[in-house]
């Protein structure tokens, strides 16, 4: 299955969507599901 690629402007508003989830109190897993984008395991 190829990646999807994203446009810049498209990252930028996803990690600032983050930031201001992660201010409000939710974890990393929760916001990535939220911003649906895969968590990467250790």
């Amino acid at each position: 299955m190829p990646q999807k690629r994203h446009a810049v402007d498209q990252i930028v508003a996803k990690v600032r969507k983050a930031d201001v989830e992660l201010g409000k109190g939710k974890t990393v897993p929760e916001i990535c599901t939220l911003l649906e984008v895969v968590t990467q395991s250790p």
